[in-house]
C-alpha cells in the first residue's frame, strides 16, 4: 500500500478527479462542437474519426499504461500521460486542416488512456478496502457528470467563443491536475523486470486496433476488408499469446487470466458492455425514428441511465463491505435484465426513461463493486495491468452491442424499404418496431448469460485480502 497522509490524499484525489473528467468529458464535448470545426477546416470525410480516434487509442492504450505503472511506478506514468493528453489537447485546437486534427486526436486518445486507468488504479493502491469503496463510487460520477455537461459545453463554447476552446480548456486544468498529483503523491519503486515486452506489446496494439476499428466501422467496410481485418487481428492475437508465454516481464501476465474472481469479472464486464452501451447507442435513434422526437430530447431522456449508474455504484459499493459480492452482482444482472425487457417491448417515453434508469442500475452495481474485489485481491504489482483490462473489456463489450445490434435494425430498413425514416407508414414503423425490439433482446440475452457466470463467483473474504495486501505491500 502506498503511503500518503490522510490530506495529501484528498489532494491526490482531487487532481485525480480533475484528470479523470478531463477524459471523460472528451468523448463527449466534442460532438456538439465539431461541427464548426468540419466547416472551418474540411475534409469531412475523415470528420468520424475526430471521435473515433480518441475512443481508439483511450481504449487500446488502457492496457499498455496499467503495466508501465504497475513497472515503473504510478506516479512517473501518470504524469507522462497527463503530459502527453494536454501536448494532444494543445495541438487539436491549434489544427488547421481535418486530417491533423484527427491526427492529434490520436495523441490526446493515448494520454486519454493514461488518465482513465491510472485514475482508478491509484485510487486502489492509496485507499483501503473501505475508504476504496467509498471513493471509487465517487469516481463512478465523474463519468455522470461529464456525460451530462460535455454536449452543452461543447456547443456553448462553440457558439461564444471557437471550437479551439474545446481542446484549449482543457490546458489550465490539466496542468493542475498534474501539479497536484506530482507534488502530492508518492512514486513506490518498482522492479521492471527487464523492462516493457515491446514485442507483446506490437502484436497486442495491432489485434486490438483492428478489431476496434472492424466493429466500429464495419457498415462501411466490404465483406473482403472486414474478413482481412479478423483475420490479421485474430493471428496477432495468437502470436501475441504466444510471446505472453514466455516473456520475462508480459504485457499481460496469463497466470492473472487464470484467476476465477478476475476472468469472472472480465467476461461480465464484456457481456455488460455490449447491454448497455448498444442500449443507449440506439435508444435516441428509436425515440426519433419511431416517436418522432427531436435529438435535444431523445439525448436527455438519456439522463436516467446516467443517473441510476451514478447512484447504484454509490450504494453497491458501500454494500461491498458489509455484504458478499455474489448477490450485489446477481442483483446487477435483474436490473439490467428488467430494464431491457421494459425498453424492448414499450417503445414509449416514460418506458425508455424506467428502463434506462434499471439498465443503468445494472450497470453501476456490477461495474464498481467488481473493480473493489479484483484491486484487492491481485498482486499490487498486477493492479495497474488487471484495472486496465476491466475498462478495456467493457468498451470492447460496447462495440460488440452496438455492431450486433445494428444487425436486426439494419434488417428491418431493408426490408422496410427505407433510405430515409422522415416519414413512416403503419407497417414500417410496425416493422422498425421490432427490429428495434430484437436489438434489444440481444442485449438482454448478453445479461442473462451473466447470471449462472456470477453464481461460480467463490465466498470472498475482503476484509482478510485487503489486509494481507497492506501488510505485505512496503510503504
Amino acid at each position: 500500500m502506498t503511503n500518503v497522509p490522510g490530506r495529501s490524499r484528498g489532494l491526490v484525489l482531487f487532481g485525480l478527479i480533475m484528470g479523470l473528467f478531463l477524459s471523460a468529458i472528451e468523448m463527449t464535448v466534442v460532438s456538439t462542437a465539431m461541427p464548426k470545426a468540419a466547416v472551418e477546416l474540411g475534409g469531412t470525410d475523415l470528420y468520424s474519426w475526430i471521435f473515433g480516434a480518441y475512443i481508439l487509442l483511450v481504449t487500446i492504450t488502457g492496457p499498455l499504461w496499467g503495466r508501465l505503472s504497475d513497472m515503473y511506478g504510478r506516479r512517473l506514468i501518470y504524469l507522462t500521460g497527463v503530459a502527453v493528453f494536454l501536448t494532444g489537447s494543445m495541438l487539436s485546437g491549434a489544427a488547421q486542416d481535418m486530417l491533423q486534427l484527427v491526427i492529434f486526436r490520436v495523441v490526446q486518445g493515448v494520454g486519454g488512456g493514461a488518465l482513465l486507468v491510472l485514475t482508478f488504479t491509484i485510487v486502489g493502491e492509496i485507499y483501503q478496502l473501505r475508504e476504496r469503496s467509498r471513493v471509487q463510487g465517487y469516481l463512478s460520477s465523474v463519468w455522470a457528470i461529464a456525460s451530462i455537461v460535455g454536449p452543452p459545453a461543447g456547443g456553448f463554447i462553440a457558439d461564444k467563443i471557437s471550437w479551439r476552446w474545446v481542446f484549449y480548456i482543457n490546458i489550465p486544468f490539466g496542468i493542475l491536475a498534474l501539479v497536484m498529483v506530482a507534488k502530492w503523491l508518492t512514486n513506490q519503486k518498482r522492479s521492471s523486470n527487464g523492462g516493457l515486452d515491446l514485442p507483446g506489446a506490437f502484436f497486442f496494439t495491432l489485434s486490438t486496433s483492428l478489431l476496434m476499428i472492424l466493429l466500429t466501422e464495419y457498415s462501411d467496410l466490404g465483406g473482403l476488408t472486414e474478413f482481412a481485418l479478423l483475420v490479421v487481428s485474430a493471428v496477432a492475437m495468437i502470436v501475441f499469446f504466444r510471446i505472453e508465454a514466455s516473456a520475462k516481464s508480459p504485457l499481460i501476465p496469463l497466470g492473472l487470466l487464470r484467476d476465477r474472481v478476475l476472468s469472472i469479472a472480465l467476461v461480465g464486464n464484456l457481456l455488460f458492455g455490449v447491454a448497455f452501451f448498444g442500449m443507449i447507442s440506439y435508444v435516441p435513434i428509436l425515440l426519433q425514428w419511431l416517436l418522432g422526437l427531436p435529438a435535444s430530447d431523445s439525448g436527455l431522456l438519456l439522463t436516467p441511465s446516467i443517473l441510476g449508474w451514478t447512484v447504484a455504484a454509490l450504494i453497491a459499493s458501500r454494500l461491498l463491505t458489509r455484504i458478499p459480492l455474489k448477490p450485489i452482482v446477481l442483483t446487477s444482472v435483474v436490473f439490467m435484465s428488467a430494464g431491457l425487457v421494459i425498453i424492448a417491448f414499450f417503445h414509449g417515453t416514460s418506458a425508455v426513461a424506467i428502463g434506462g434508469l434499471l439498465v443503468g442500475a445494472g450497470m453501476g452495481s456490477v461495474v464498481t463493486p467488481l473493480l473493489i474485489v479484483v484491486q484487492t485481491m491481485v498482486n499490487p504489482g498486477e493492479l495497474g495491468v488487471a484495472t486496465a483490462l476491466l475498462s478495456f473489456m467493457r468498451t470492447l463489450g460496447g462495440s460488440i452491442g452496438v455492431m450486433l445490434m445494428w444487425v436486426p435494425i439494419k434488417a428491418a430498413l431493408d426490408t422496410a424499404g427505407l433510405v430515409t425514416v422522415t416519414v413512416l407508414t403503419e407497417a414500417q414503423i410496425s416493422i422498425l418496431s421490432g427490429g428495434f425490439q430484437y436489438a434489444f433482446l440481444i442485449g438482454l440475452a448478453a445479461a442473462v448469460v451473466c447470471f449462472p457466470i456470477y453464481l461460480m463467483l467463490p465466498r470472498l473474504n475482503l476484509s482478510e485480502w485487503d489486509q494481507a495486501r497492506s501488510s505485505s505491500t512496503p510503504d
